[in-house]
């Protein structure tokens, strides 16, 4: 149970919200509420995607209702636009710890031939060749 405007949530209201049997006063409390709790507002879309589906398997006379297909393309559109920025987040997150460490790793002066210098391309162009040290001997 949750209160919104001095009124209690209560599932029943959800259920009657789904099926559109509430005054019009406390459906737009109750699209409110649902509004700031997208936990809630995901109930309530697989309400309205379970009623369809009752709707259409066992009601094919009932025309579908207009607004519980708004409501659930609404929250499809609410529940992809989160999904995406989080998405978005972790690879921005990714990406900046990869520059980060490489960043690190490159300019450290004491270390060569890690995994900064083979991300940067400087694998093996300042050693000389194999058991030389660094010296290039001409023959």
């Amino acid at each position: 149970m949750t209160h919104i405007g001095g009124e209690a949530v209560l599932e029943s209201d959800l259920h009657r919200y789904v099926d559109g049997e509430l005054p019009a006063a406390r459906r737009a409390e109750v699209e409110g509420y649902l509004a700031t709790h997208p936990n809630h507002a995901a109930r309530v879309a697989e309400f309205c995607a379970l009623t369809l589906t009752l709707h259409r398997l066992y009601g094919a006379h009932q025309p579908p209702n207009p607004r519980i297909e708004a409501l659930i393309a609404d929250l499809d559109r609410a529940l992809y636009r989160r999904r995406f920025r989080r998405r978005l987040l972790r690879l921005a997150a990714g990406a900046l710890l990869l520059a980060v460490g490489a960043g690190l790793a490159s300019a450290h002066p004491g270390v060569s031939g890690g995994i900064g210098d083979r991300v940067l391309g400087r694998e093996a162009a300042d050693a000389g060749p194999a058991g030389t040290g660094g010296a290039h001997r001409s023959t």
